[in-house]
């Protein structure tokens, strides 16, 4: 019942989101994409920079995200976390069916390589850039399922290393309800996953609709799961 409550407080926060929090700016020019801090050893302008391309992604504004970390790294061509943040764009929605484009997928992979030979500066970037290079290693011969998993397992171990780290955290969950299994009718994934932004709804509620996209994406889908889990339990228990 208290997961019940919080996934539903959860969607209704998301909700109301649209109408008022979209009234905060993320910059000066006007946008309103919601704060987000992903902490990086870039310069100051290119964290600027880099914290709104993020703020793209969550939005799931794709191209507009890549955008943004190309500006991110023409102010600092030492910011090699810039490419994560294009490898992950060029995957595009977790959640839509089917397999993804072989020549996105090449795409994904030069530039999950690109910033491997940048470097990054410090190990947690360096593990987000390894997390990300699991979509697309050996993507000819290895089945997207099993990419999805080692990607989710990758982002495990940056979650649990970095506990402070919302980003990390979000980007979890996200992997986590991604990677499904769709004949699991336990719906072990959903629930796992959205019970990731209940923890940090209750810590940061205020910030929550800077993800609404992402987080509405794994809520709607953990409520789905709690029906259905629900429905298979016999009556009276």
């Amino acid at each position: 019942m208290v997961r019940v409550k919080l996934i539903a407080a959860i969607l209704l926060t998301l909700a109301a989101s649209n109408g008022s929090a979209q009234e905060h700016e993320h910059a000066a020019n006007g946008e309103k994409l919601g704060t987000v801090h992903f902490a990086t050893s870039c310069n100051e302008i290119a964290q600027k920079e880099f914290d709104r391309a993020v703020a793209l992604l969550h939005s799931f504004q794709f191209s507009r995200a890549i955008d943004g970390f190309n500006v991110v790294l023409g102010e600092d061509a030492t910011c090699g976390i810039a490419y994560w943040g294009i490898a992950l764009s060029d995957w595009s929605n977790p959640f839509a069916p089917g397999a993804k484009d072989k020549s996105q997928l090449q795409g994904g992979r030069v530039n999950a390589q690109r910033g491997k030979t940048v470097g990054a500066k410090t190990e947690r970037e360096r593990a987000y850039l390894a997390a990300v290079g699991q979509l697309y290693n050996d993507f000819k011969s290895t089945p997207q399922q099993t990419r999805l998993i080692a990607y989710r397992d990758a982002m495990g171990e940056v979650a649990a290393k970095y506990p402070d780290d919302h980003e990390a955290q979000i980007f979890y969950a996200l992997a986590v309800a991604a990677s499904e299994d769709p004949a699991d009718k336990t719906y072990a994934g959903r629930l796992k996953a959205g019970a990731i932004p209940e923890e940090l709804f209750q810590e940061e509620p205020e910030n929550y609709w800077a993800r609404q996209v992402e987080i509405q994406e794994v809520a709607v889908g953990a409520w789905a799961a709690l029906v259905q889990v629900k429905k298979s339990k016999p009556c009276g228990r």
